[in-house]
């Protein structure tokens, strides 16, 4: 059980492992799709979500499987 936290254009591997074979995929996490809000400093530059945040505040991921009915 592991819990942990990336913040937009942070980039960790996802390791998927079946039978004997294993694979490592480098992703590169975006921001959330339903973020329309883009911060922005008073020159115009926009900044991503995950900038303006709070020190320590994140959206978890989660990667648990879901229960098949």
């Amino acid at each position: 059980d592991a819990s942990f936290f990336i913040t937009a254009g942070d980039t960790v591997p996802i390791t998927v492992v079946r039978g004997d074979q294993k694979l490592t995929f480098n992703v590169r996490a975006t921001l959330h799709p339903a973020s329309q809000n883009v911060p922005m400093l008073p020159d115009g530059t926009q900044l991503p979500a995950a900038a303006a945040l709070r020190p320590n505040q994140a959206i978890p991921l989660k990667l648990e499987s879901e229960a098949q009915p």
